[in-house]
């Protein structure tokens, strides 16, 4: 799935620059394909040489394995080709190809801080020609399900969009103190300004003075001040103190992280009308914002919407990576993985077990191949219907 490879067969690759058209493009060949093939190349396949999943391994086992590896391990690219029958003996392919990068875009520890690589794995992708800075720095974010839900709600609490989060208790400092008085002092003679820039006739001059005094500014039209804090504790103390302001004032906080700067930002609203309109544009904000980071779970929603025949190579790798990644935390036996897979995806063909059952049909030919490619070479030849395979010109 390296650049050299895309050049031989044509994937469209996708990453954060023209995921958007690529989206919208890849539902739509989801939703009018007969059947889709899906795999994926991670950071890694086994942690160790005992983790490797072998012929004789059980089903618990070999889950065991598979559900290991995908908790340590992180997605690199994951590769769609929705095929469409054009008639009897001619089927369309339209394969995509993302790169996805684990960034934590949204500053809450999501999908991941840390993910372990594998040096064959990463040295294979290099020999392939694959491009490491544009998989870093454009790369797709993406979180699961599990993730999405907290994400969002963590989401609309960074912004806070008016609301007040009771403070927990903690054992009054004198520092806690002084800093409320501060930042209430500094909010109180602020809020006047704004009272008389609103009744004063002559705005421009009461504006310019606020902008000098207090660090005003404007919050699209409405008065704006900013408020710095060194810490987590002083985000809570400053929106203690807002409280008392709550019927015009609205605090939007920032994005948190440990590399970015405190601070909330205070409002003012003219009315109580005009507050509700402002909680109304920076929910809608938020709502635009989180679709925004998190988009490429759409090709994963399509593909379980579609309820499409699903193809692939070595499922149980796959789908236990595409399951961890996407869809929820894996469950912790076989049976519960199967059962839960199976509700998401109704029909996934493992190629791999396919061959299986073949070889187990005493087929001589087939029991003597050492690979995939020679014992499809010889289905091809005894058993296949001429077909041409025809891939639209802007994958090529």
């Amino acid at each position: 799935m390296g650049s050299q490879t895309s050049k031989r067969w044509g994937f469209k690759q996708v990453t954060k620059s023209n995921l958007k058209p690529a989206i919208e493009q890849v539902i739509e060949d989801i939703q009018n394909a007969d059947f889709i093939s899906v795999s994926i190349q991670s950071t890694g396949s086994h942690g160790a040489p005992w983790r490797r999943i072998l012929p004789f391994d059980t089903s618990e086992t070999a889950y065991y394995k598979a559900k290991d590896n995908a908790e340590k391990f992180q997605l690199l690219q994951f590769s769609a080709c929705p095929f469409k029958w054009a008639s009897e003996s001619k089927i369309i392919a339209y394969p995509y190809n993302f790169h996805l990068f684990p960034r934590d875009e949204l500053r809450i520890g999501m999908p991941s801080y840390s993910f372990s690589c594998q040096l064959s794995s990463i040295t294979s992708m290099a020999q392939k020609g694959f491009d490491f800075n544009s998989w870093v720095y454009n790369g797709i974010s993406y979180s699961s399900k599990a993730q999405e839900s907290p994400a969002k709600q963590r989401g609309r609490n960074s912004s806070m969009l008016g609301t007040y989060p009771a403070l927990p208790y903690q054992k009054p400092y004198i520092a806690d103190i002084i800093f409320m008085e501060r930042v209430r002092s500094q909010v109180q003679h602020w809020r006047d300004a704004c009272l008389t820039s609103n009744n004063a006739s002559k705005g421009g001059l009461v504006h310019s003075l606020m902008t000098t005094v207090f660090n005003n500014e404007m919050f699209g039209s409405r008065p704006c001040l900013r408020i710095n804090a060194a810490s987590d504790r002083q985000m809570q103390l400053i929106l203690e103190v807002l409280r008392e302001f709550s019927h015009d004032l609205v605090p939007l906080r920032s994005s948190v992280g440990e590399d970015v700067q405190k601070e909330v930002k205070v409002i003012f609203t003219s009315s109580e009308e005009d507050k509700h309109f402002l909680l109304s544009e920076l929910q809608q904000h938020a709502k635009d914002q989180c679709k925004q980071i998190l988009r490429f779970e759409d090709v994963v929603d399509a593909l379980i919407k579609s309820g499409k025949t699903i193809v692939g190579y070595n499922c149980l790798t796959d789908f236990t990576m595409i399951y961890s990644s996407f869809i929820a935390p894996l469950p912790p036996t076989v049976k519960e993985f199967l059962c839960s897979l199976q509700s998401i995806f109704p029909r996934v063909l493992d190629i791999r077990h396919l061959l299986k059952e073949v070889k187990s049909r005493e087929i001589p030919s087939i029991k003597k191949a050492k690979n995939l490619h020679a014992a499809l070479s010889y289905l091809n030849r005894q058993f296949s219907l001429p077909l041409d395979l025809e891939v639209p010109l802007e994958f090529k």
